[in-house]
């Protein structure tokens, strides 16, 4: 499973743990603040997104 919301968007830092109940968390190796509901946002917007391009046959895969 891939763990985006435990994974630092600035330095790629992933944590090992953290319970569903922490909401926003601080990345230990560059300080950036995260909040665990706008990544998972982000996500499915980006996937939601990759959808549309694929029925429009947009898409142009490298």
């Amino acid at each position: 499973m891939f763990s985006s919301s435990k994974t630092c968007n600035c330095c790629g830092h992933k944590l090992k743990s953290m319970p569903l109940q922490i909401r926003t968390w601080e990345c230990p190796n560059c300080g950036k603040l995260h909040d665990r509901e706008e990544i998972c946002l982000l996500g499915l917007c980006f996937s939601w997104l990759l959808v549309i391009l694929c029925w429009f046959d947009v898409l142009v895969v490298l």
